[in-house]
């Protein structure tokens, strides 16, 4: 109500287009239970998909899960210390597509 009396109303919808996709570039899998996992952090992703291969090109983790977490290791094997390449593939709850690619590196 204003100062004249008049009375108005407005009922609107409003969608924020909210996304969020970090990955960290590296983590410390050394048991003492600081930065052991790898994962991403993400909001508003509807579907995903992350590969981590060697520098060799060998695929050695998938997942998608965007809740995922990896400890580092390969068929029950801890990986070398090192840089590993990420492919990141998601869609987001907007319909868009993205795509990271990366390094992570791995420090025991």
């Amino acid at each position: 109500i204003n100062d004249s009396g008049c009375e108005d109303s407005i009922i609107q919808s409003v969608f924020i287009d909210e996304v969020l996709l970090y990955v960290p570039s590296a983590f410390t899998p050394n048991g003492d239970e600081q930065n052991d996992r790898f994962f991403t952090v993400t909001r508003g992703i509807g579907s995903f998909q992350i590969d981590i291969f060697s520098r060799w090109g060998m695929r050695i983790y998938t997942s998608n899960d965007p809740d995922f977490n990896w400890n580092g290791m390969y068929k029950g094997q801890n990986v070398p210390e090192g840089v590993y390449v990420y492919v990141l593939d998601a869609t987001g709850l907007n319909g868009r597509p993205y795509k990271l690619k990366g390094t992570i590196t791995v420090i025991r």
